[in-house]
Parts: structure tokens; sequence; C-alpha cells
């Protein structure tokens, strides 16, 4: 309709009923997490963190304390580098905006832990 290839209909007032019965689920799930994405409604770092009893609480009520909700978290401790007292954690988290994401890596910073991908 948009190209101009329905002629007859020019001139015409026209409803054009958008849904999602010709969209597989798993397509639309994708398409909604990158628009989170890209609102800064969904993000994801890694942080390293203390390997002793702990270091994984620190790291969650950091994250609550900025208003953030963690989605996912995974420890990693075979490729985080040489100090065996210290893991990567993943986190994909849930914030507000691009705002909110920005302050929770200043409280992430502020509170000790070093943010390795951003």
């Amino acid at each position: 309709m948009l190209a101009g290839k329905l002629p007859h209909l020019k001139n015409r007032r026209v409803v054009l009923a958008v849904c999602g019965g010709n969209i597989y689920p798993s397509v639309l799930s994708r398409v909604i997490e990158k628009g989170l994405v890209a609102d800064g409604r969904l993000c994801r770092f890694t942080v390293t963190i203390s390997d002793r009893p702990g270091g994984l609480a620190a790291l969650s009520q950091t994250i609550a304390k900025a208003g953030a909700s963690i989605k996912d978290i995974a420890h990693d401790r075979a490729f985080s580098g040489p100090d065996v007292s210290a893991v990567h954690a993943s986190c994909t988290v849930e914030t507000r905006d691009h705002a909110h994401v920005s302050a929770l890596k200043r409280a992430l910073t502020k509170s000790g832990f070093r943010l390795v991908r951003r």
C-alpha cells in the first residue's frame, strides 16, 4: 500500500490491520528483546567479583540498590584471568532507560566492581 501499487485505493480511506498471526513467537520475542536493549530497558555487562562467599551476594545487592532487576547471571571461573580468587559475572539486568544503565554502572564502579565488558 505504501509503495502505491494499489491505484484503486488511492484517495480512499483504508484500514490496514496489522496482527501477529504470521509472526512466529520466537521471532516476535527477539524483536521485543532488541527493542528493550535499544531503549535501555535491558542491559548486559560483565564484572569481576570475589570468588569467596558473599561475592555474588554483594553484586546482587548493588544491582538491587541501584533499582535494577537481575534477569540472568552467569559465573565464569575458567576464562576470568590468572587471579584464582576472582571470577567474571556476566549479568543481564532490566533497567528503566539509558540514564538508569549509566547510574547502575557508576554504582557498580563505586562499590568496587571492575567492569570487564560494558
